[in-house]
């Protein structure tokens, strides 16, 4: 499964996204992601995109433990959260910007673009090795300095 020419799939649990540049398309997947129809050690690697903060301070475990679950030995799980602590920092010095104050709370453009949890990079490690990944590492991030970009193998 996947787009032609590419080995991968994607997962929303919308049937149909709009993208930033209007282009709808239709995830391969159309599910919740703490229940993919897919089995154990599915995928070498999962993609959590500025996904997770959607997700409350319990469902959010369920969707790491998911994504544990359908990873192969040795998986990685790569994830973009926003980073509580940069983001407040940020805040102090900026109170007037309203980019960042989007990061904690989400945009707000449609119902599923609310954020409901976050986390420092210390309690994101901590949330993953709790599921049971080896290895958790910061990535540089290449989007936005607050991002929290993170790798963890199972």
């Amino acid at each position: 499964m996947g787009k032609p020419g590419n080995d991968w799939e994607d997962l929303d649990v919308r049937d149909w996204v709009d993208t930033h540049d209007h282009k709808p398309y239709k995830p391969d997947i159309v599910a919740d992601c703490r229940s993919v129809p897919r089995k154990d050690g599915t995928y070498e690697v999962v993609l959590l995109h500025s996904v997770l903060e959607h997700f409350n301070k319990i469902e959010y475990k369920d969707v790491l433990k998911e994504c544990y679950r359908l990873l192969k030995d040795d998986g990685r799980l790569i994830l973009s959260v926003p980073d509580m602590l940069r983001v407040s920092k940020g805040l102090i010095e900026r109170p007037e910007n309203t980019n960042l104050i989007n990061l904690i709370y989400g945009e707000q453009d449609f119902s599923e673009n609310q954020h409901k949890w976050g986390w420092t990079e210390k309690t994101l490690i901590t949330d993953l090795k709790s599921i049971g990944f080896i290895t958790v590492s910061r990535l540089k991030s290449v989007r936005y300095p607050q991002e929290l970009y993170m790798e963890a193998t199972k």
